[in-house]
């Protein structure tokens, strides 16, 4: 078994090795690594701030556990990239570069999803938190942020498992598609929308208090959504590579669709600090501003929003 497993993935790389596009490819993972090098040092700065520094809310346990997942999609990304610029360096692990980059990039991919999972929670739990604000403040169950985060997290390890027991098997990416089209992205979409029309019809004062977060919410989804798609070209990419053969005339283009891909989700899983850092920073500071300040900034007014928006309900009630 381990034999003819060794001289299946010897032949695939072989193949292609072959036909893969050298230059493109390096040129594209040297510019990944140079993009998840500054995303993982801004998530390992979100995660510490959030994890020891500033006082945990149910809003912050979403956002600690999406900087670890995107820190954990960089890393598997970068270790890729190094990968497949070192290997002919070290001829002896060739043989076994198949399989590395087999596992790298399932751990990056489920880790993606992780993420992808954590943004939905976090757009329904701001539409709840704007259509029922008294609901959202005084019933909601006060560790319903640790458990939605645990599903996200066993969900997507469960995925992992499935996948490395069926070998080599694609059906998992057409699921992975058809719950992205029909589940995650109209998820965010209506989440987004609902979140704008709340805006534009608040009263002035609450709109201005509300522009830091709210500002935070609909980049996030809106970024995600428009940084999101490529991964939807990665996953049919790979369901093509899968079928046709290295020798095939789409090959290099169907190749080089997947590593742009990668590219997308990297600044996808970079992105985030620089939202945190630019939606708590003020027009009218004139010094320079720490991320530690423009975190406290967002997550202090979150807090003083669901403050003031309970008091007009609670009035009119």
């Amino acid at each position: 078994m381990n034999s003819s497993l060794g001289d299946l993935d010897t032949d695939i790389y072989s193949k292609s090795s072959i036909s893969e596009p050298q230059y493109q490819k390096k040129v594209i993972y040297s510019l990944i690594i140079l993009i998840c090098i500054p995303g993982m040092i801004g998530n390992g700065i979100v995660i510490r701030l959030l994890g020891c520094m500033i006082k945990r809310n149910s809003f912050t346990v979403y956002i600690l556990n999406l900087a670890m997942a995107d820190s954990g999609t960089l890393l598997f990304l970068f270790l890729i990239g190094i990968l497949d610029l070192t290997k002919r360096l070290f001829l002896l692990i060739i043989t076994e570069s198949f399989i590395s980059y087999f596992i790298l990039n399932l751990l990056s991919f489920v880790l993606y999803n992780t993420s992808q999972l954590l943004l939905i929670s976090i757009s329904v739990d701001r539409c709840v938190s704007v259509l029922f604000p008294i609901w959202h403040q005084c019933h909601r169950p006060p560790k319903l942020s640790l458990i939605v985060c645990a599903v996200t997290w066993v969900l997507p390890l469960v995925y992992f498992v499935l996948e490395l027991a069926v070998l080599f098997q694609d059906h998992f990416l057409l699921f992975q598609l058809i719950f992205n089209g029909l589940i995650s992205y109209p998820l965010m979409v209506i989440s987004s929308l609902i979140l704008l029309v709340k805006i534009f019809f608040k009263q002035h004062q609450q709109k201005r208090k509300r522009v830091l977060t709210v500002t935070f919410d609909l980049t996030s989804v809106l970024g995600a959504l428009f940084t999101n798609s490529p991964i939807e070209y990665n996953m049919m990419a790979d369901i093509f590579l899968a079928i046709i053969y290295s020798t095939h005339p789409w090959f290099q283009h169907i190749f080089i669709l997947a590593l742009v891909s990668d590219i997308c989700i990297a600044v996808n899983s970079s992105i985030n600090p620089i939202l945190y850092f630019l939606a708590g920073r003020n027009k009218d500071d004139q010094s320079r501003v720490s991320i530690k300040l423009a975190l406290h900034r967002v997550f202090r007014n979150e807090e003083d929003t669901k403050e003031n928006e309970m008091q007009p309900d609670k009035t009119s009630l």
